[in-house]
Order: structure tokens, then sequence, then C-alpha cells
């Protein structure tokens, strides 16, 4: 494999301190790159953003390598796309390129104005006890002045009309023994808001993860509105794909948003890393409390943007708060 560390087992990783985690792991990835055990990303611009596989702690490859998924709930893969600058210049361009494989993902972008896009194929193993969901989380409260509060205040509303399904937390709270607490997050039902959704019945050739994921209009309009139109078996194949032109995991940056400059995603979650995450919860729960949470979570991978912060709110956060 590129890059491997012994896995320790996941109630040990959860107990394991964050920030020791992290700093481990960056060393790790330094001290492999310097002995040339490691293979350079799809692009230069990828080398800072890190991709974590938290089921194998290995590093991913996204524009090019798929992440395996296997745990009790279902198995299945995720293909990871992000935008590179080359995709914002025409083919011929003088850019900086990467690999064979992240020029196909640049060309797949270049027509399109999101940033990022995440495809999933999946099968389940068993019925699961509640609904599926799709969610962003860090470990630690986030704290920010009343402003800059009401600038992502304003952004969460806005996510909210566009999604039925939508919970977050954006602060946090302190953690407790029993569980009775909310992370830092943004969750999404995940059959009515990601933005292509495809049932694939046995004997049928699902779609092909890395390509246009095509949905038929009317059944895409009818599970936008929150309609329910299928029951999860584990016979069906199912395709997903979330997209945004909002958030750029290149740059680091949140953008494209009506009314509001863009901006650092260091501003709200420092250097913290964040998890997207499959898991189970009951959808009637008006909060996702940690005790909530079924056990068959999934968190895929972590990300980093290598950078040094002087502190949990962030650089820009400190300015808005002297203001």
């Amino acid at each position: 494999m590129m890059f491997s560390r012994k896995v320790q087992p996941a109630d040990e990783l959860k107990e394991e301190n964050e920030d020791v985690f992290t700093d481990n792991l960056m060393n790790m990835l330094k001290k492999s790159r310097d002995e040339g055990s490691i293979s350079p990303q799809n692009h230069p611009e990828l080398e800072d953003l890190f991709f974590i596989d938290e089921t194998t702690s290995e590093r991913a490859y996204p524009n090019g390598v798929n992440i395996e998924i296997d745990n009790e709930l279902f198995t299945g893969v995720a293909c990871p796309m992000i935008r590179t600058s080359d995709a914002d210049a025409s083919v011929d361009a003088n850019t900086v390129k990467g690999s064979a494989s992240n020029d196909i993902t640049s060309d797949y972008f270049r027509s399109k104005k999101r940033r990022f896009e995440i495809q999933f194929e999946l099968k389940l193993k068993k019925i699961p006890e509640g609904q599926i969901f799709l969610g962003c989380e860090m470990d630690k409260p986030i704290e920010f002045g009343a402003i800059y509060r009401t600038i992502v205040e304003i952004i969460m509303t806005f996510i909210k009309k566009r999604n039925v399904g939508f919970f977050y937390n954006i602060c946090g709270e302190e953690e407790t023994p029993e569980g009775h607490y909310e992370k830092p997050h943004l969750s999404f039902l995940l059959e009515s808001c990601c933005d292509r959704f495809i049932i694939t019945k046995p004997g049928e050739v699902a779609p092909k993860l890395g390509s246009i994921i095509h949905e038929d209009p009317e059944s895409f309009s009818r599970r936008k509105k929150g309609a329910k139109f299928f029951d999860w078996n584990t016979e069906d194949t199912y395709t997903v794909a979330i997209w945004s032109a909002y958030a750029d995991f290149n740059t680091w940056e949140c953008l494209n948003l009506p009314a509001v400059p863009k901006f650092s995603l260091n501003s709200i979650i420092a250097a913290q890393v964040f998890r997207i995450c499959l898991y189970v919860a009951d959808s009637n729960l008006k909060r996702h409390r940690q005790s909530d949470n079924s056990l068959c979570f999934l968190r895929i991978w972590k990300q980093q943007k290598v950078k040094d912060w002087s502190s949990s709110k962030g650089l820009d956060a400190e300015s808005w708060d002297k203001n």
C-alpha cells in the first residue's frame, strides 16, 4: 500500500486525542514522502489536502482512486473528485496539470460550476433502523463573534431552504459522558438532499462512478420535495452523488454564496479536521446527539489543510471579535 500505519480498534481510535492523532499522521506522511515510499497526489495542488480513509487509516487519492467501503451496514465505494485550477482554463491552456486521471476529472468539471463532487455506490447488508444521513462533523465546539455567527446563520438558512431533511449545529456542545450532546455538524437526509440518487435493480447496470450520473427529472423533483419513493432493501444498488459550488476544498474556501463574500474555511473551523460520514438516525429527531446516532456510523475520511492557525476560532474570527 502507498501509506499505512497500524490500525487501532475503533473504540481506541475514538478515545485518542484528535490533535495527537493529526500530528502523528502528518509526521508519518512527511516521513513517508521524504523516504519516497508514498506516491504524489494526482495534482500538485492536492498535496496539502489530506483525505484519510478512517477504516484503514490510509491516505486516499482523490481524482483517481476510489475508496472501498465495508462495514456492518453496507459495502461499496466512494469516488471523491476535487476541482483543480486547470479545470478553470481550456484544455490546451498553459496551466499546471496533474495525472491522466486528474485530466479526466478536470474535463468533467470544466463546463460545471461545482467545486467538488463525491459519488457513492452502496449496497446494504441489512435494513437500517432509521434513515441514512450524510453528515459533516468536527470534534470540538466552535466559537466566533456575533457578526460572524449571523453570517453563518444566513448561510444555514440558505441551505435549509434548498434541502428537505437538513439538520445542523454549527457551534456544537460540550461533551458529556452519556453522549447527550451534539458535535458541530451539518447533516442531510441522504435520499432527499443528495444531488443524484439512482436505484439499480439486480441484473441492471449501475451508473459508472467518475462520470455524469443521470436521474429522471420527475423522480428528482419528487425526491427533492421530500416525497417517499422507495424502501431500503438489500437487493438493489444505490448510486449517490453530492456536489457543491459553494465549498472549495482545494482553496479551502466558501464562495459563490448570495450576498456573502468568499471566506476561508479556517475562519469557522480553525485547524480542526472534519469528517464526511454516513450514519443512521431516527428521522423524527430534532437533534442529532451522539447518543442518538446508530453504531453503524461510518467515518469515511478526514481532511486537513496544512497550515498553522493560532486559536480554535481561526485568525479571521479573532480579528472580527476585536472589531
